[in-house]
């Protein structure tokens, strides 16, 4: 249940059902402790009261009573009247702003009371600008967190939208990278069988037209060339130890060299991908 306003007690309070008769006064009192001083007494009996014009005419009494009285805060009472009666039926107590500031013209009597009230007095004035002070502090503290949690939540989200770019950019160089690397090695492989067709077609056409449509020492070179690049080097020494010395003599040198051509373009090809991949990088 929410905080009650005095126009809505004042409401309550002149229709009020379990009363024993209308209500016929209203009093407001200012409280010392538990000793109520009546400040104005209010009679309803003449004319139609709004809710609404009475209290706000009761709080603006309360307000200018309280204006110069020392303290934060003073407490005062509403007491309702009904039937004729003189004992109250119903109450209402709030609290309104006294004199915040410390002028140091409050008058308090010369003995042990005075003394005693004006501790009082100064005690409430000191609590209040304290805690005044506490609350500004916290007031600028919260609007510093909720200001750097908003900044937080902006370069959050500008981090994760710059990785997501990031993250696509690279996956697209990658895919380019991969496509180009599969472009190079079909390349190379169709590069591969038209060197082998090549070297096979001198003794190819040869047997085709039954004559020497090329050299047969260019075809004798295919054609050992082509066996040299297609064997292992375990299956190589075991051709050259079924060959007689004589045929093992004639061929050796043209393996090795055939061989070590090959080892050499093979380190062409490694050395110009890692430049390549560098260049890439």
């Amino acid at each position: 249940m929410g905080r009650q306003t005095l126009e809505s007690w004042i409401s309550e309070a002149l229709s009020d059902p379990h009363q024993d008769g209308p209500c016929w006064m209203i009093n407001l009192a200012h409280m010392r402790g538990t000793s109520p001083e009546e400040i104005v007494s209010m009679k309803l009996t003449g004319r139609q009261w709004v809710p609404r014009e009475l209290a706000g005419l009761l709080l603006r009494k309360a307000e200018g009573y309280a204006q110069d009285l020392p303290g934060a805060q003073q407490t005062f009472c509403l007491f309702a009247f009904y039937n004729k009666s003189t004992e109250y039926g119903a109450k209402h107590p709030f609290v309104v702003r006294g004199q915040e500031d410390f002028t140091g013209l409050g008058s308090d009597s010369p003995d042990g009371k005075g003394v005693l009230q004006q501790g009082m007095r100064h005690t409430e004035i000191a609590l209040g600008m304290a805690l005044r002070h506490q609350k500004e502090v916290n007031d600028q503290m919260l609007t510093m967190f909720r200001l750097i949690g908003e900044q937080n939540a902006v370069l959050l989200k500008e981090n994760i939208d710059a990785m997501s770019v990031a993250k696509e950019i690279m996956m697209s160089q990658a895919a380019e990278e991969q496509a180009g690397r599969m472009q190079l090695a079909e390349y190379n492989r169709k590069t591969s069988e038209r060197e082998k067709l090549m070297q096979l077609l001198p003794p190819l056409a040869n047997q085709a037209f039954g004559r020497e449509i090329f050299p047969q020492s260019s075809a004798d070179t295919a054609i050992i060339e082509n066996i040299t690049k297609s064997l292992t080097e375990e299956q190589l020494a075991q051709l050259m130890s079924i060959l007689k010395p004589e045929q093992a003599a004639l061929l050796a040198p043209r393996m090795e060299k055939i061989l070590r051509e090959q080892a050499e373009q093979n380190q062409l090809e490694a050395h110009n991908e890692v430049m390549e991949e560098q260049e890439a990088g």
